[in-house]
């Protein structure tokens, strides 16, 4: 009878396996930070909110509001750049502010105008210098533009040059809401007025043609 013979391979010591280096959790860190960077999605809450539920100071403080920023994850000016391409990330922060805008104007007695929040972008297109058109209780309009980060409230943000000339045109009636930490824990805080007499306008990004 022929004789079969099952050959085992011995397993190395502990000491003998090789174990990730110093680069492998880099890398592993590199990716999580990425796929939290690229969430397109609001973290939950278990009731309905409005604006004044997120509203945060501005980093450079100003009127005192009762909530705190919770994400202090500061991004470059390249997750900025990395922010503003990405069009989920956006269309889910301005889904958002929508919602919070209607929500508000609903506790405040006004229905009426909850009714009539317009998400400009995605109803009539993304060139009119603001993303939503919303209103004050007194029923008088507010254009937002809405940028939207996953990290900390600290996070510089791009805006174009024509959203600038529009918050220059409109400065009663434009608000920038900077939404940050939006995939896990969302605030806002609020710039109302021109952009450039509000935030520190550096030129990142230029047009070239030849001459």
């Amino acid at each position: 009878m022929e004789r079969r013979i099952q050959a085992t391979v011995p397993l190395p010591a502990r000491s003998q396996v090789d174990r990730p280096g110093p680069d492998w959790a880099s890398h592993q860190i590199g990716e999580s930070m990425t796929a939290y960077e690229d969430a397109a999605l609001a973290a939950p809450s278990a009731q309905p909110l409005a604006t004044d539920d997120v509203l945060v100071d501005t980093p450079a403080g100003g009127v005192q509001t009762k909530h705190k920023s919770t994400v202090g994850l500061t991004g470059s000016a390249m997750s900025a750049m990395r922010d503003f391409k990405k069009r989920q990330l956006g269309y889910a922060g301005e889904a958002w502010v929508v919602d919070l805008e209607r929500e508000r104007l609903q506790r405040q007695g006004r229905l009426d105008l909850a009714e009539n929040v317009r998400w400009v972008a995605q109803v009539d297109g993304d060139g009119a210098g603001y993303d939503i058109k919303s209103f004050r209780p007194d029923g008088t309009e507010r254009l937002i533009e809405v940028k939207t980060t996953n990290l900390g409230v600290r996070t510089p943000f791009y805006i174009t040059r024509w959203e600038i000339e529009v918050s220059r045109q409109n400065p009663a009636t434009y608000s920038l809401y900077r939404v940050h930490g939006f995939a896990r824990d969302p605030r806002i805080y609020v710039l109302d007025g021109s952009v450039e007499d509000l935030a520190r306008l550096e030129p990142k990004v230029f047009l070239g043609l030849p001459l």
